[in-house]
C-alpha cells in the first residue's frame, strides 16, 4: 500500500520522530487500505511536520513510475469515500502541485449507483454539511469521518506534550552537567592558588546559572576568599586586613562557608604574620606604632569566634604564639625607641650644662633596660661629646696624697692564724716563686703555689670586697684597707709593707696598669700612683 510505503520513506529519511511514525502506522491500521498517501501527506503538512515541497517530492517519487497503473487498478471513488469524499481529493490537489497527482484519473472512473446505501447512512446520521454539486448521473458518497481527525487533535497534542517534557528533562540534565563542569574548572583554579582566574570563573558561573544554583553559595563564598587571598599577597600587608574587614561580613553566613573555615583561619594568621614582619622591619617609631595598631585589629578578627573557632586556634597554636611573640618584640622596640629619644634629649641638655655625670647616668639607666643600645650610634656620639667636655673639666689638685713607708702600728694586739694545712706531696715543679692571694673573712691570705704553705695574713676590714691586685708579676700585692681608707703594697713572699697611701675618703676598687695605679674617689677625684 502506497500510504505504508510513504511512512516507510519518512522513517528511512528521518523526517519525523519515531513516536510520530508509530502513531501514523497505528492510525493507518485503523483506516485500512483505503487511506491514500496524499491524505497522509496533507495531514502532516497541516500539522507543520512536513513542508509543501517535501510532501510534493515524496508523493511524486511514489507516483511517478507507475502512477497511471495504480490509479486504474484502484477504485478511486471508494477510496475517496473512505477518506472523506471528493472534497478531500480537491484539497490534496491544492496542497500538492506534483505532476502525477491531477484530477483527470479521478474523472475517468465512473461512479455507479450502488453507493446509494451509503447515502442513506449519511442521512441517518443527520449530517447537515453542504455538499458540492456533482455532475448529473452521479450520486455523492456518504460523508465519513476519518480517523486522522482524532490523530490530528489528540495525537499531536500528546506528542507535543511528550516532547516538551522530554525537552525539559534533557535541558535539565545538560544544564546540570554544564554547571558541574564550570564549577569544577573554577575549583581547580582555586585549589591551585590561581586566585584571579578562579575569581573570574566563579563570577562567570553566577552570571550563567544565577544565584539559586546548588553551587551558587560556594561561588559567592570563594569569590570573597579570592579577594582576601589576593589582597594578602600585596606588598602592603595591611591590604589583607582591610579586605578581610570588608568581605567577611558579606560571606560569613553563606552555607558553603563551613567548608572554608580552615582556609579562613590559616589566611587570617598569614595576614597577622605579614603585618608583624613588616612592623619588625620598620625603622621609624611612628610607622612601627601604626603597624602595631593594624596588627591589633587583625588580632580582633582572629579572636572573633565567627571567623576562627576555638578548635582551629588549638590547631594553629604554634603560629599564633609566634605572632604574639613578634607583637611583643615590636612593642618593646617601640618603647625602646621612645626611651632612646627621651634619653638622647636629656643627655644633650645635660651636656649643654656640662653636667657629664648626669649624661653618663642617663645612658647607664637606659642600658639597664636595653643593653643592646650600648653600641647605638646616637649614644656613642653623645658619649664622645661627654668625654671631650670631661677633659676640659679635669684639673690637677694641689692636695696630693703622699706615700708612707713606715710600718703600721699594731699595738699590743697580735693576730693568730689557725690553719689545718695538708702538705702537697710532691710539690708542683716550676711554681716555687708563685704566690696565690685570697680574700676571706675581712683578711687577705697569701699561699705558696709550690707547696700550699700559708705565707702570711693581713686584716683589711669588712665592707666592699676589693680584690687583691697582683703587682710586679705577683711578687707584690696591692691591698685595700677599708677601715683606714688607704691602699697598701706588701711584698709577696713574707708580707712586709713596702708603702701605703692614705686616700682619706671612700673610693672604688683600684685599677692597676703596667706602671701605675688609678684610684677613683667617690667625690670625683682621680688619684694616679706609681706602682713602685
Amino acid at each position: 500500500m502506497l500510504a505504508n510505503e510513504l511512512i516507510d520513506r519518512l522513517e528511512r529519511r528521518g523526517l519525523l520522530d519515531q513516536e510520530i511514525i508509530e502513531a501514523l502506522r497505528e492510525q493507518l491500521t485503523e483506516g485500512g487500505a483505503r487511506v491514500t498517501p496524499e491524505a497522509v501527506a496533507k495531514l502532516l503538512v497541516d500539522n507543520g511536520q512536513l513542508t509543501r515541497f517535501q510532501a510534493s517530492k515524496l508523493i511524486g517519487e511514489l507516483r511517478s513510475p507507475d502512477y497511471e497503473d495504480v490509479v486504474e487498478a484502484v477504485d478511486a471513488d471508494d477510496d475517496l469515500a473512505a477518506i472523506g469524499g471528493e472534497d478531500d481529493v480537491m484539497m490534496v490537489d491544492e496542497v500538492f502541485d506534483a505532476e502525477p497527482i491531477d484530477a483527470e484519473p479521478v474523472e475517468a472512473v465512473a461512479v455507479e449507483a450502488e453507493p446509494v446505501e451509503a447515502v442513506a447512512v449519511a442521512e441517518d446520521v443527520g449530517e447537515k454539511r453542504p455538499r458540492p454539486k456533482r455532475p448529473s448521473g452521479r450520486v455523492a458518497p456518504p460523508e465519513h469521518k476519518s480517523v486522522w481527525d482524532s490523530f490530528k487533535i489528540y495525537g499531536y497534542l500528546g506528542i507535543i506534550g511528550f516532547l516538551a517534557i522530554a525537552g525539559y528533562g534533557f535541558y535539565f540534565i545538560l544544564t546540570k552537567a554544564s554547571a558541574d563542569d564550570v564549577i569544577d574548572a573554577a575549583n581547580k583554579q582555586y585549589d591551585s592558588q590561581s586566585y584571579q582566574p578562579a575569581q573570574d570563573a566563579y563570577i562567570s558561573f553566577l552570571a550563567q546559572y544565577g544565584e539559586d544554583n546548588q553551587y551558587s553559595s560556594r561561588a559567592r563564598t570563594r569569590i570573597g576568599m579570592c579577594e582576601i587571598y589576593r589582597s594578602a599577597q600585596m606588598t602592603d600587608p595591611t591590604e589583607g586586613l582591610h579586605k578581610a574587614k570588608e568581605v567577611l561580613p558579606r560571606i560569613i553566613d553563606e552555607p558553603a562557608m563551613n567548608d572554608e573555615r580552615g582556609n579562613l583561619a590559616a589566611l587570617l594568621v598569614d595576614i597577622a604574620e605579614n603585618i608583624a614582619k613588616e612592623a619588625r622591619k620598620a625603622t621609624e617609631t611612628v610607622e612601627k606604632q601604626q603597624l602595631l595598631d593594624e596588627l591589633d585589629e587583625q588580632w580582633t578578627l582572629i579572636d572573633n569566634p565567627n571567623y576562627m573557632l576555638t578548635s582551629m586556634k588549638t590547631t594553629l597554636e604554634g603560629r599564633l604564639l609566634q605572632v604574639t611573640e613578634a607583637r611583643n618584640r615590636v612593642k618593646r622596640d617601640i618603647v625602646r625607641n621612645i626611651q632612646l629619644d627621651e634619653t638622647e634629649a636629656a643627655m644633650k641638655q645635660a651636656l649643654a650644662e656640662k653636667d657629664t655625670k648626669q649624661a653618663y647616668d642617663l645612658r647607664n639607666e637606659l642600658l639597664r633596660d636595653f643593653p643592646e643600645l650600648a653600641v647605638n650610634p646616637r649614644l656613642t656620639v653623645l658619649v664622645g661629646e661627654a668625654s671631650e667636655i670631661q677633659e676640659t673639666l679635669v684639673s690637677l689638685s694641689k692636695d696630693k696624697p703622699e706615700s708612707i713607708t713606715t710600718p703600721i702600728e699594731e699595738g699590743s694586739l697580735k693576730s693568730i692564724v689557725l690553719t689545718n694545712r695538708v702538705e702537697i706531696k710532691p710539690p708542683v715543679p716550676g711554681l716555687q716563686d708563685e704566690i696565690f692571694y685570697l680574700r676571706a673573712g675581712g683578711s687577705v691570705l697569701a699561699f705558696s703555689a709550690y707547696d700550699g704553705q700559708l705565707l702570711w695574713r693581713k686584716f683589711t676590714g669588712y665592707g666592699e670586697d676589693h680584690t687583691p691586685i697582683r703587682l710586679d708579676d705577683g711578687r707584690s700585692v696591692l691591698l685595700t684597707d677599708l677601715n683606714e681608707n688607704e691602699v697598701q703594697s706588701y711584698r709577696g713572699k713574707d708580707g712586709e709593707l713596702q708603702w701605703r697611701v692614705k686616700v682619706g675618703e671612700t673610693f672604688v676598687e683600684p685599677v692597676a696598669g703596667k706602671d701605675s695605679i688609678l684610684i677613683s674617689v667617690h667625690s670625683g677625684k682621680l688619684i694616679s700612683l706609681d706602682s713602685e
